[in-house]
């Protein structure tokens, strides 16, 4: 079915199929065209009528029947003879209340099970239920927004799709706990915006707050959880992540040890806030919103600062070659780095990439975090060289370097970097065992060589 035309006849076919076969089911009718309304043409070309039809009517029937609030959750993997359809995937059906994240959220599940996705349908529905919560109408004064998503995946057993389940619901439920204590969340932050202009700057979208509590420090730097203030995920978190930092800076960010389960598969930031004299320090922990990544980040508050020094100390003019050069570094240096480095740190290791600029050789740099036992790993080379299989060969040398094969020894968010510049990055975050040296850096740029 191609284009916008075979689109529209394959609807009005599903809404003749529905009144023909189920003619006193009026809801499965005017439920079709707006299941599938938004689909691309594209995902049904090889989908027979007959199938899209069946697994319609198969979410319909899942999700006839809700009760406020409730997540219904169901993978489906049909033959012909058992259930009438028939398709090579196993299908995600899922029925819930409308949440920001929440496809990004069921989408990690799927991949931490290591299924692949082959079609996602993900109408958002103003459904009208009557007093026992069935569907009556898909509009009305009394409809309510809810999600109605369709993932078709890999075909996994019985077991797997129960497993799958019981985790997709856990997770949307993860969600709706954050949303839920959003606003307050973020009243939270914006009432501790004198401390530093960085804090309203987050507050003011920039930040996807997913937990907060409040900590009252001991003089020894231990942290206790004040009763009733934890918020978001840190409702149900028993663990201090990252621990306990000592000093007594009021605005310390590092980043978390544990790895989102909401929204993006990264390590948040934490933001630990410590108004002077309180004796206390409020947590935040979120994740970068776009619009902090496309904000330049000289125009961050206290980061843009620090960034503007990190230029002067270089004694370049902002507008020569130099400056320039030094300006693109920090642009794209991963975003993370910049929120956590000092000013030297980050001078010195921009100034360390500024000089690679022309130079036709590959370069490791290895710059830990403040806080933690992790590293981010930048591998710079001339961008003439780059290939679509370096970055998992890279990743696979940095892991050997840093003896990440044994428990407690870990490596994440592999990302590229391919701009405008002569040169390309790979970076990745590494998290060796108690003990394990830096690696002989020369040694390992020679082996990605």
């Amino acid at each position: 079915m191609q284009g916008h035309a075979e689109l529209a006849a394959a609807l009005a076919q599903l809404t003749e199929m529905a009144q023909v076969r189920q003619p006193d089911d009026a809801v499965l009718a005017e439920f079709l065209p707006r299941y599938y309304e938004e689909l691309p043409e594209s995902d049904v070309d090889d989908r027979k009528l007959e199938d899209v039809y069946a697994v319609a009517v198969a979410h319909l029937t899942l999700g006839r029947v809700r009760e406020p609030g409730q997540t219904i959750a169901k993978v489906l993997s049909p033959d012909r003879d058992r259930h009438g359809w028939q398709s090579t995937h196993s299908v995600l059906l899922v029925v819930a209340d409308d949440v920001p994240f929440m496809v990004d959220t069921v989408r990690m599940v799927i991949e931490r099970h290591g299924l692949a996705i082959y079609l996602l349908v993900h109408p958002m529905l103003d459904v009208v239920r009557d007093a026992d919560h069935r569907v009556v109408a898909w509009s009305g004064d009394d409809a309510e927004m809810e999600a109605w998503t369709q993932i078709e995946l890999d075909r996994c057993d019985e077991a797997a799709g129960r497993a799958l389940e019981t985790e997709v619901t856990a997770a949307i439920a993860e969600v709706q706990g954050v949303v839920a204590d959003f606003a307050e969340m973020r009243d939270r932050l914006r009432s501790l915006a004198d401390l530093d202009p960085l804090v309203p700057w987050l507050a003011d979208e920039h930040f996807v707050l997913l937990g907060a509590a409040d900590y009252d420090r001991g003089g020894d730097g231990t942290l206790t959880l004040r009763d009733g203030t934890a918020l978001g995920q840190l409702r149900s978190s028993s663990s201090l992540d990252p621990p306990g930092i000592p000093g007594d800076e009021p605005v310390v960010i590092a980043r978390t040890d544990a790895v989102s389960t909401v929204h993006r598969a990264e390590r948040p930031l934490c933001l630990m806030l410590r108004p002077p004299g309180s004796g206390v320090e409020h947590r935040f922990v979120g994740l970068l919103g776009s619009t902090a990544y496309r904000s330049s980040v000289y125009d961050i508050p206290t980061v843009g600062a620090r960034a503007h020094d990190v230029l002067e100390l270089t004694g370049a003019e902002p507008n020569s070659y130099l400056g320039r050069a030094v300006r693109n570094v920090t642009e794209t240096l991963p975003r993370d780095i910049v929120f956590e480095l000092d000013r030297d740190t980050l001078a010195e290791i921009v100034v360390d990439i500024v000089g690679l600029q022309e130079r036709q050789l590959v370069r490791v740099i290895d710059v830990p975090e403040p806080t933690g036992p992790w590293h981010t790993v930048l591998v710079y080379l001339p961008r003439s060289r780059f290939t679509g299989d370096l970055p998992d060969r890279v990743a696979a040398l940095v892991d050997e370097a840093y003896g990440i094969t044994g428990e407690g020894a870990t490596s994440r968010g592999l990302e590229t970097v391919i701009g405008q510049s002569s040169l390309a990055r790979i970076s990745l975050s590494v998290r060796p065992p108690d003990g394990h040296p830096v690696p002989d850096l020369d040694q390992l740029g020679n082996a990605i060589d």
